[in-house]
């Protein structure tokens, strides 16, 4: 269940979906699953400085994805 992952969990799926760069943005923001799953394009890109558009929209989708597979198991 993604809402019950701490900070280092997020961090591991981070690298599992290739986004690993962004794991010291994520940990100084203590990003666990639970905010993790609420997190929103203008938060990527003003907090947490994916810059990248097609970064944010990658990430977008594997959260959808988490959202989806949490709902839905």
């Amino acid at each position: 269940n993604p809402a019950t992952w701490k900070v280092a969990d997020v961090l591991s799926w981070l690298d599992s979906q290739e986004l690993g760069e962004h794991v010291p943005s994520f940990k100084e923001h203590a990003v666990d699953g639970k905010l993790l799953l609420t997190l929103n394009e203008q938060e990527m890109y003003a907090t947490l400085n994916i810059v990248s558009p097609l970064r944010r929209k990658k990430l977008a989708m594997a959260i959808a994805e988490l959202r989806a597979s949490y709902v839905n198991p």
